[in-house]
């Protein structure tokens, strides 16, 4: 008789997220499709197995951990699970990306993305590819006239959240009549001279690009640092979306 050897039994495991995609709704709710996900600590999985709606001009389960929405204010979205089984796995926004208020009864939870309200306190509308989120339309930075020719700060902070390792740009470049001008960005805080993305723009010319950027958190703040090549031109920098690590 051939003695079958016995293969221990392995979960995922390593703060894995497999499905939960986020759908907007409207400007108080949204959707997580279903899906499994390690939770925080990563010692138990969290299962969705169907879609689930939070509306968040309610607290608790498949709401707002607390309060009501706030003005411009990034929420991280979680899945929350109850490790005895007795209550269902739910979805909840919170303005804590790493200590979210649970509701009674659940005792476990994992942060599967982020969203943005704007300044009426709607969320805004997004797409979600991966860990890729998108804005429907673009968003202003402070840098509008930028004319630095020296690495200065784009901060993304209101926009990108701290867990966002690149940012998604539309850069604006003006060039003026003496020549190609070119804009450069990098991570803010890098070590790179030359910038790690670059665009350009030809002699009395406006071009709009989009590009992908690596960005960082210092202090607090959320950005990318660019230049132009000449003081002459100027470049305006909006946010499309960012690439979260969840």
């Amino acid at each position: 008789m051939t003695i079958q050897p016995n293969y221990p039994m392995v979960n995922l495991g390593n703060l894995y997220v497999q499905g939960g995609a986020l759908s907007f709704v409207s400007g108080t709710s949204i959707t997580i499709a279903a899906g499994q996900f390690r939770d925080s600590t990563n010692v138990n999985d969290i299962v969705l197995s169907s879609a689930a709606t939070i509306v968040a001009s309610a607290n608790g389960a498949n709401g707002l951990d607390v309060g009501s929405l706030g003005n411009s204010t990034l929420y991280a979205v979680y899945v929350i699970g109850d490790s005895t089984d007795y209550n269902p796995t739910a979805g909840l926004l919170s303005a804590s990306f790493s200590a979210p208020t649970l509701p009674a009864g659940y005792d476990m939870f994992r942060r599967i993305g982020c969203v943005l309200t704007s300044g009426a306190a709607a969320i805004l509308d997004f797409s979600q590819s991966g860990r890729t989120m998108w804005y429907a339309a673009a968003i202003a930075t402070a840098v509008t006239v930028g004319q630095s020719t020296a690495f200065a700060l784009v901060n993304v902070s209101a926009m990108v959240p701290s867990t966002a390792n690149s940012v998604i740009l539309e850069s604006v470049l003006t060039a003026d009549a003496g020549g190609t001008r070119t804009a450069a960005f990098k991570a803010s805080g890098s070590s790179s001279t030359a910038g790690q993305v670059i665009t350009s723009s030809p002699a009395s010319t406006v071009t709009s690009t989009s590009l992908v950027c690596p960005c960082s958190t210092i202090s607090s703040t959320t950005g990318v640092d660019y230049l132009v090549s000449n003081g002459s031109a100027s470049l305006a920098v909006s946010v499309f979306g960012y690439v979260d690590q969840l």
